[in-house]
């Protein structure tokens, strides 16, 4: 980031519950990067150029709804 590289993530919701992961992140955090971490333990989630959004449904690897539109990439307040 000291290169004027952008960084941001998303960790799944287990990853509160590493020690390792969130120092990781508050180092991140401290250096400029966005680092969220959703608390409603949503599935995996994808996304490609903030444009769009894959999100699996919960509990069935089998089916995930793509979304397109901005204010529904946009997912409680978590920008994905």
């Amino acid at each position: 980031m000291e290169r004027g590289v952008s960084s941001r993530s998303i960790y799944q919701h287990p990853a509160r519950y590493s020690q390792h992961t969130v120092e990781v992140a508050e180092r991140m955090m401290e250096r400029g990067a966005e680092v969220r971490m959703p608390t409603d333990g949503s599935d995996r989630m994808l996304t490609y150029g903030w444009k769009a959004a894959v999100v699996s449904a919960q509990g069935d690897s089998a089916h995930a709804l793509a979304a397109y539109e901005p204010n529904l990439v946009c997912l409680h307040g978590v920008l994905l």
